[in-house]
């Protein structure tokens, strides 16, 4: 068979010999636990498997999907090395493909959804206690046909509500399509595919993971959709409840026969990239994985890096397994010929400054020498909270589900972070979190689900290596909010963190933030800072239409201030019919960054002047003054009335291209309500005006 093989140094083969060695350190462990399942009948490709804690005990339990006739299965981690299989939470639905713990209504406990092949998905609220009341009839999701398949949660329209969107795997020209359903906050839900525009058109839908592409702060959706002659899709959060398909324009919309949507920050570059699966190469299929490029789109990088997949893959999650602060792959096989195991990337990132992967146990029989089977999905948790992450297998065809636990030897360092969201929802989910540490900056961004049908623990790992200090850990919560902690003490532990507490300031407080045009086509931004500490540069971005931002320039920032500090920057490319939007990002010194608010200065539209500088209002001086800038010759006529409509004085000035301070005496006028108009040809500005004296 056809295999792919990297050129190695002499040095890297040592290496992979030593990681080889190292992974071999993992241990099946499902008849210790007492776990000994298989999914039963299927007619489409597995089910799935959570790695949540979903009793909120402070460990992951288990939760496994199963086919028809078998019944769910839940494990309760006791803490101590053993597991208690609950009774079931729902009753037998049939073949069942996804399990996601989620708290929907936000009230501090995890709700249960089952999506169901062939029947209806449900949803059951937990009232406390673990106790479970049905309420799929009530959400609104109604009764779908046929072909559910993975589902992912995410507060789309960042309302503090998590939503649901729903894969259906339906046939091209097929009804019915995936469906987005808007949480309306009282138990209910809205369909609202068609005016987000993310039904994605009837199409073989295997999976689909939430994600901040762009760095935006909105969620964005990607779909893994099956067959070749159908491209997986792509949607960008416009911000207004809308999506647009960026699929072709972003590189993301590749054609394969995806399986896996899922993906991470692999290459510490601070941005996710995505990793799809597929059907064998030597089919003419293989992985691919698509590296985002940091403005808006994504290269091809399969080869580059080492994760070309020469068997039939489905799930594959990101997981750094040795705490070396660079994240690794595992990718679940569907091995029907002998000897191919589940992959197993190891990434070499920190240890060469290249991110590219080796995949050291290949030859060997993958983790354990064992790692064999019909394998379409897997979680990944912390099965005993010693920081070292674990791997639980759902399996088809009648093998037996395996549970990997890690016992890797090495002494690096870790963190686990747990977040729980207050005006943000409960579970965080759509929150972006950087930890600093060693010179490295990894990024996590939260997820309710992750892979194909997987659901991996909602305590977020971060290795450290051999680092005993983190500098900073910044997140940033889904509804704008930023939680920022230098030197946190909580290493090799686990560190919740509230949203709302502990918020350290930024390292400035921005007074001002204003944008005048200059000329026609120069824009000039002015700031004031206070109580820069720590302060790197502010990075000056522009856009057209307060979506997609490009940065234009930067300027230094003073590091350390304690008086108020003035900044100018002119853009000197605008077009003057064209709008524009600015923000500032201002950059500490540790690479985290908040934004300010956005200014614009709005398209001429063939205006003969606009408005720079309007008058005082009220008007206490008995001089009125109106700042325009001009942008041909013209006359300029300003005319004062009263709320009657009497006009009581008027002037006109001739004007040329610039700017022209405008000015009436006021002198006889009484105090009260005016109106203040402006006239050149067709243009017409009028100002309410209140006078006093």
């Amino acid at each position: 068979m056809y295999r792919t093989y990297k050129q190695l140094t002499i040095y890297t083969l040592i290496l992979g010999i030593c990681l080889s060695a190292n992974a071999q350190t993992y241990q099946e462990m499902s008849n210790t636990f007492g776990i000994n399942l298989t999914y039963g009948p299927t007619s489409f490709f597995g089910g799935g498997v959570s790695f949540v804690d979903f009793d909120n005990d402070g460990y992951d339990d288990l939760s496994y999907n199963s086919g028809a006739g078998t019944g769910l299965h839940f494990f309760k981690n006791n803490g101590d090395g053993t597991f208690t299989e609950q009774t079931p939470f729902v009753e037998e639905l049939g073949e069942t493909k996804e399990i996601v713990w989620v708290d929907f209504d936000n009230d501090g406990d995890k709700d249960l959804f089952v999506s169901v092949f062939a029947g209806k998905n449900r949803l059951l609220r937990n009232d406390g206690g673990m106790e479970f009341t049905d309420i799929s009839g009530d959400t609104g999701f109604g009764e779908v046909p046929y072909r559910t398949m993975g589902v992912a949660w995410a507060d789309y329209d960042r309302d503090g509500y998590l939503d649901l969107y729903e894969c259906v795997f339906t046939y091209e020209g097929e009804a019915p399509v995936n469906a987005l359903w808007k949480n309306n906050g009282d138990g209910t839900f809205t369909n609202v595919t068609e005016t987000a525009k993310v039904g994605n058109g009837g199409l073989p839908t295997f999976d689909a993971f939430w994600l901040d592409y762009n760095n935006d702060g909105w969620p964005d959706l990607y779909l893994a959709n099956d067959k070749y002659t159908i491209p997986n899709a792509l949607f960008l959060n416009d911000g207004d409840g809308t999506f647009t398909d960026v699929s072709a324009s972003s590189g993301a919309g590749v054609h394969m026969d995806a399986m896996n949507a899922g993906g991470d920050d692999f290459d510490n570059d601070g941005d996710i990239d995505i990793y799809v699966t597929n059907t064998p190469i030597h089919l003419g299929g293989g992985n691919k994985m698509l590296t985002n490029n940091g403005d808006g789109s994504f290269s091809e990088s399969t080869g580059n890096t080492g994760t070309i997949f020469d068997r039939i893959g489905w799930a594959a999650t990101f997981l750094d397994f040795d705490n070396d602060m660079d994240k690794d792959l595992y990718v679940s096989a569907m091995s029907f010929e002998e000897n191919q195991p589940n992959g197993f990337y190891v990434n070499q990132g920190i240890e060469t400054g290249t991110y590219s992967f080796t995949e050291p146990l290949y030859a060997s029989g993958g983790l354990g020498g064992n790692d064999l089977g019909i394998n379409t999905s897997h979680a990944i948790g912390d099965l005993n909270n010693d920081g070292k992450l674990d791997i639980a297998l759902n399996q088809m065809g009648g093998d037996s589900h395996m549970i990997w636990q890690n016992n890797e030897s090495n002494s690096n360092n870790w963190i686990k972070l747990k977040l729980v969201g207050t005006s943000s929802n409960t579970d965080a989910v759509g929150s972006f979190i950087e930890v600093y540490a060693g010179g490295i900056k990894q990024v996590k961004y939260t997820n309710s689900s992750m892979g194909y049908l997987g659901q991996n623990s909602d305590k977020y790992h971060f290795g450290l290596g051999s680092d005993t200090v983190i500098d900073s850990i910044i997140v940033r919560w889904p509804n704008g909010g930023v939680y920022k902690e230098t030197y946190p003490s909580e290493l090799n532990g686990l560190k919740t963190i509230l949203e709302g507490t502990f918020n350290a300031p930024f390292p400035l407080e921005l007074v001002a933030f204003e944008i005048e045009k200059a000329t026609r086509t120069t824009a000039q931004l002015n700031w004031v800072t206070a109580n820069e500490v720590n302060t790197d540069r502010f990075e000056i971005e522009r856009s057209t239409d307060a979506k997609t931002f490009e940065k234009i320039g930067q300027l230094a920032a003073a590091g350390h201030s304690e008086h108020l500090k003035t900044y100018t920057f002119s853009d000197n490319r605008i077009d003057p019919h064209l709008s524009y939007y600015y923000r500032l990002k201002m950059i500490d010194q540790d690479e985290s960054f908040t934004y300010s608010p956005l200014r614009n200065i709005q398209a001429e539209k063939g205006k003969n002047f606009i408005i720079t500088q309007p008058s005082e209002n009220p008007i206490r001086s008995g001089v009125l003054r109106i700042e325009v800038q001009s942008f041909k010759t013209s006359d300029i006529q300003m005319a004062l009335f009263d709320r009657a409509g009497q006009l009581l004085k008027s002037y006109t000035w001739r004007t040329s291209e610039g700017k022209w301070l405008l000015q009436l005496p006021l002198t006889d006028i009484a105090s009260g309500v005016y109106y203040v108009r402006l006239l050149s040809n067709d243009q017409v500005e009028t100002i309410p005006l209140i006078i006093t004296k």
